[in-house]
């Protein structure tokens, strides 16, 4: 079943596109083994001057959709024609007719109509919009001949679900990798995304439109696979939806799943020595559990993520240790921190490690190839500069747990409503309603939050405000005579941490200064440095932000909180 919802009055020329669109997208399933269309033949340097060339020309042409439906999400779409045709999906649930408001990548904000929705059921969809206001647009052409090359490189370029650019204007987010499959009912192509994408062109390095965004698909993720999100979550695009044959016909999922390179065949950004990096990398531990990774910045101090080794007020819960390249555990000293910044500075007992030069000059762009080294005995991780120069993100408030504070005398208990609450209170985890990965229960008593005693609303309030989501809590509770002391992130429960693809950072919020890139590495690799092609440390890694993004602080910004930190000692 076929469904063309047109405006009345549309001219016939509005339909030109979209049939030119539909038909570039009918190919037989197939690989292709040619090599000069591989991305393994482009050196990282060719590849990254073809970037960056090719992202200054498409992304004024990338534009964020604003339904002024109450509460509807914006999404993404993209200009193809320079009168303002605009090219984006169709599962919005909008009539032709809407009317919408169209944002631009340099502010100009534009009114538009939805003007063709064509749908069919499991089959292709997309939708037309035009601008109000004549041209010339900056558009952009689709490839109309010819089918993508498996390996070829490709991109994408869209604003995701989660803004990451507060206060600043709005700028699309690029996510490269390389085509995984072609077939009669798409181009699959290994650039993480996010729901929010949906309507994202992909690009090829000509800078021509080979896909939509229409959905994701995902396979079982491998205990395994080092970032199980790249080797499993496989994007249909070029306009069409997919069957589960077909992804078994590709070899995408099922028992002979075709392996996924995890750097989505990017290459290494430079052939330089990575030893002496290695050397200034260690993994902190707390209580003998790897929690991130250190980079030694002065002689025997080691910069980490602070969130993972104090509570939200600076008290430490465990011992601290720092693993070295060598194998050796010595005992680390936490000197000095930062809860804006979410950075904390340990002493190590140590000072053959060298000091790792924090390029604090240099100026890097959207497109640009970095690598995340991300241990000392594995290999880095390869990406790219996925934002537009640095950028602040807003706290998101933490919260100890969504319940009702009842004063009793032994401390605050714990009310959740007759409607969560079950006769048995111990069967009652409350895993998606609390924040503490289900361990805390309807009727516990908590009598403390980070050593401080919490009597009533009170003391509450005052032991539990300016938490961010993500900060670390340390919360004595009685349960049924019983009293434990848990630790947990507030506002970050079990099921918020973790996405569809793999943990997320607790802490991702409420940073002063970073950039995003999409080497994306796990939650317990942030505090690992990130390198450019020419040998540069541009930044620390500070969280992993969600499957499409890591957030890393520039070296810039943390070289100068290094020096006020030890300066304040």
């Amino acid at each position: 079943m076929i469904a063309l919802r047109s405006k009345a009055g549309t001219r016939p020329r509005l339909l030109f596109f979209a049939v030119a669109v539909l038909l570039s997208t009918g190919a037989a399933i197939g690989y292709s083994q040619q090599a000069d269309s591989g991305i393994e033949q482009l050196s990282a340097l060719k590849l990254e001057s073809k970037l960056l060339a090719v992202l200054e020309r498409v992304r004024p042409s990338v534009v964020l959709l604003g339904w002024r439906e109450k509460n509807r999400t914006p999404t993404t779409g993209v200009i193809f024609d320079k009168e303002g045709l605009i090219l984006t999906h169709c599962h919005h649930d909008q009539q032709p007719g809407t009317e919408l408001d169209v944002l631009l990548p340099d502010g100009r904000r534009q009114q538009a109509t939805l003007e063709t929705v064509f749908d069919t059921w499991g089959g292709p969809e997309w939708s037309l919009i035009r601008i109000h206001a004549s041209g010339p647009w900056p558009a952009v052409s689709l490839k109309l001949s010819g089918n993508p090359s498996v390996e070829e490189p490709c991109f994408l370029l869209g604003y995701p679900g989660v803004t990451t650019r507060d206060d600043q204007l709005l700028s699309p987010v690029l996510r490269l990798g390389q085509v995984v499959g072609v077939s009669d009912c798409g181009v699959y192509a290994a650039c993480p995304a996010v729901p929010g994408d949906s309507g994202s062109p992909l690009f090829n390095l000509d800078g021509e439109i080979i896909g939509i965004l229409r959905a994701s698909i995902r396979g079982p993720i491998t205990s395994s696979s080092r970032v199980p999100q790249l080797c499993v979550s496989h994007r249909a695009l070029r306009l069409l939806t997919v069957t589960r044959r077909e992804l078994d016909d590709l070899g995408i999922l099922g028992d002979n799943q075709r392996p996924i390179d995890p750097n989505r065949g990017i290459p290494l950004p430079g052939s330089q020595n990575l030893s002496h990096f290695r050397r200034s990398l260690v993994q902190v531990t707390v209580d003998g559990k790897a929690v991130a990774m250190g980079i030694v910045v002065r002689e025997g101090v080691v910069a980490t993520k602070r969130s993972e080794i104090l509570l939200h007020n600076g008290k430490r819960f465990g011992d601290i240790s720092c693993r070295l390249e060598s194998g050796l555990e010595l005992p680390a000293e936490i000197i000095a921190d930062s809860h804006t910044h979410d950075v904390a500075l340990l002493r190590v007992d140590d000072r053959s490690m060298p000091t790792l030069q924090l390029a604090t000059d240099i100026d890097y762009r959207q497109g640009e190839l970095i690598s995340a080294l991300i241990s000392p005995d594995e290999n880095p991780i390869s990406g790219t500069v996925s934002t537009i120069g640095a950028f602040r993100v807003n706290a998101h408030p933490g919260g100890v747990g969504a319940f009702d504070v009842n004063p009793t005398e032994l401390g605050i208990r714990i009310d959740v409503g007759e409607e969560f609450a079950t006769p048995d209170d111990s069967s009652n985890p409350l895993e998606w309603y609390s924040y503490s990965d289900g361990r805390l229960k309807h009727g516990d008593v908590i009598s403390h939050v980070n050593g401080v005693g919490t009597q009533d609303k009170k003391t509450w309030r005052a032991a539990t405000e300016d938490l961010i989501a993500g900060d670390l809590v340390q919360v004595t509770v009685r349960h049924n005579q019983s009293t434990e002391t848990l630790v947990f992130p507030s506002g970050a429960s079990y099921w918020r941490a973790f996405d569809s693809a793999g943990p997320l950072s607790h802490r991702r919020t409420g940073f002063p200064e970073v950039f995003g890139h999409d080497a994306l590495i796990t939650a317990q690799q942030c505090g690992s440095p990130v390198i450019d092609r020419r040998g540069n440390v541009i930044g620390m890694n500070i969280a992993r932000f969600h499957k499409h993004q890591t957030l890393a602080i520039p070296s810039k910004t943390l070289a100068t909180l290094v020096d006020e930190l030890l300066a304040g000692q």
